[in-house]
Order: C-alpha cells, then structure tokens, then sequence
C-alpha cells in the first residue's frame, strides 16, 4: 500500500472523486502543510494556514501513481492560485505531500507532464507532507451523507469510473460502428452520410483529441448519439470544441440516455485534455441538470434566429 496526500479546493469533492477508483483502498479529508500539528475547520477558514487536503492510500498494483495524479489533475486548475471553482481562500490552494521518496520520480514525471501543457508555470504546490491532522468528522465522506451537497467538481466527474449503464461507445474505440453511426446521424440530421465518415475517419485515425464521435447502444440498435466537433456552423468562431448532433430516438428518451451521453462525453473529451467544451441549442432548461451553463447567444449558419450557446467546464 502506498499513500499520497492531494490538495485540490473544497475536500468533499476531492475525497468523494478518489473514492471511486479501484485500486484506492481509504480516503480521509483533513488539514494538511500549515504551521501547527492541529487544527479544526474554524481556524483554517481563518486563514491558518493549512491547506485542505485528502489522504489517499491505494493499491499501487491497481492504480499506479502516475494514474492518481493524471486524474487529479483532471479536477482542478493547476495555474490557479489559491482558488478552485468559486472558493478562493490559502486553505483552497493545490498541492501535492508525500511522506515517502520512494514516490518522487512518479510525481515528478507527473507533474513535469502537465506543466508541458501550459504556459503558465504550475501553482501545485510539490513538498514533503508536515503537519496533517484528520478533518471533523462531519466532513467525511461528507457528499455520500449530503448527495445535493456543494462540489466544485463537476457532477460528471464523480461518476467517471460508474457501469456504462446504457452502452456508450465512442467511434474511435469502435471503428467498425463507423459506417452504421455515420448512417444514422444522416438519417437524424440530413447531413451527407460522406460529411460524418469524413470526420469519423479523421477521429479514428487523428492523434487529436477532437473530432470524436459516440453513440448509445441497446442490443445491436443506435439509440443515441453525439459528437465532438471544430466549430463550423455558428458564427462564434472562437467558441470551440462543441457537442453537435445530440439526438435520442423517441421511444427511447425520458430514460437517462442523452443525460449519460453527456456527462461520458465531459468525462472522456477532459480525459483527452479538453476541459471546456460548448453547445448550440434551442432548449432551454434541459441541459442545466447536467453541469451545462448558459453562456451567450449565438447565430447558427442558416438560421434566422439566435440560439443558446451553453458551456461545461471540468
């Protein structure tokens, strides 16, 4: 067993996303790398200068290091300082403790991996683990006790490693649904069967993260779909990857299946190191349940009328 300690904005959200991976055997939210052996909620809201932070103790044979942080750094922004989501505050700032070197080269090689993405330098702090103590325990496990409780997480992410309830499949893993997806999104948009093999084609093929295309399954039949596109129909050039061609068949909605559709599609676009992506609709209420915001208005190509322009940010 080994452990490591991650400081990532609000614990709830940290400890209640770690726990569902295999592999990780124990979490305990506390309060880590300030000045004093103990603390308590109250203090550190006072700036005490603790951070707050998870305990982690995994499998190292299921989920390695490596994996943990490639996943932590899915949940957070780690050029943001001393803020994460909308809490802001010292007791919010992101860090990675350890209490055994033998870790170091995995973290090191993680951390230096994400810092290769971007042009501002990290603000993950990287040290020695001091000072952690155990969080009160109202806190623990505190989103299982509080399911409609605060995250800063997006919903998605707590459900990334969930049972593939209604058989999503992406295009690019499943290159022999190619033909049979591109058929059906011409059948339920009247975009030329030859525009999705073209863009499916360069899914499957490309070492890009985007285009990606995805359908739901039951039995051998598409009953749902959607994909990931460069912005080409809207005249908010600058607002891109969007979601495109989210459709379910009749029989088949008011079951979860566009809702599941969407919150795989976060999951695995920010698994490729897409962590914002955008969507032209005329509905107004619906994609709200699922992590969506609205954002602006904007004008699709032939259309007489502006639409809903909505985002999602992991």
């Amino acid at each position: 067993m080994k452990t490591i300690y991650l400081a990532g904005g609000c614990f709830w959200g940290v400890q209640r996303f770690f726990d569902q991976f295999d592999g990780v055997l124990n979490t305990m939210p506390g309060y880590a790398n300030g000045p004093t052996d103990k603390t308590d909620y109250r203090s550190v809201c006072g700036s005490s200068g603790h951070a707050e932070t998870v305990r982690i103790d995994y499998d190292e044979r299921v989920i390695s290091t490596g994996e943990l942080l490639d996943r932590f750094f899915m949940i957070i922004d780690p050029t943001s300082v001393n803020k994460q989501g909308g809490d802001e505050g010292i007791q919010y700032r992101t860090g990675i403790y350890y209490t055994d070197d033998e870790l170091l080269p995995d973290i090191r090689a993680a951390y230096e991996k994400e810092a290769a993405k971007h042009d501002e330098p990290l603000a993950v702090e990287l040290e020695p683990l001091e000072n952690f103590c155990d969080a009160e325990e109202y806190h623990r496990k505190y989103l299982v006790k509080n399911p409609g409780g605060y995250c800063h997480i997006p919903f998605a992410m707590l459900n990334i490693n969930k049972k593939n309830e209604h058989g999503i499949i992406s295009i690019k893993e499943h290159p022999g649904m190619k033909e049979a997806a591109a058929n059906w999104f011409h059948e339920k948009w009247g975009v030329p069967t030859e525009a999705y093999l073209e863009s499916m084609d360069e899914c499957i093929s490309g070492s890009s993260p985007v285009p990606q295309w995805y359908v739901a399954m039951d039995g051998e039949r598409i009953v749902g779909g959607l994909g990931v596109i460069e912005n080409d129909f809207h005249d908010r050039k600058d607002l891109t990857p969007n979601v495109c061609a989210v459709y379910t068949e009749e029989d088949m909605r008011c079951r979860g299946i566009a809702g599941a559709l969407l919150n795989f599609v976060c999951a695995d676009m920010a698994e490729r190191g897409i962590g914002t992506l955008y969507l032209l609709t005329d509905h107004d209420s619906f994609y709200e349940r699922y992590g969506w915001e609205f954002y602006c208005m904007a004008q699709g190509d032939g259309e007489d009328t502006p639409s809903r322009m909505y985002i999602h940010r992991m």
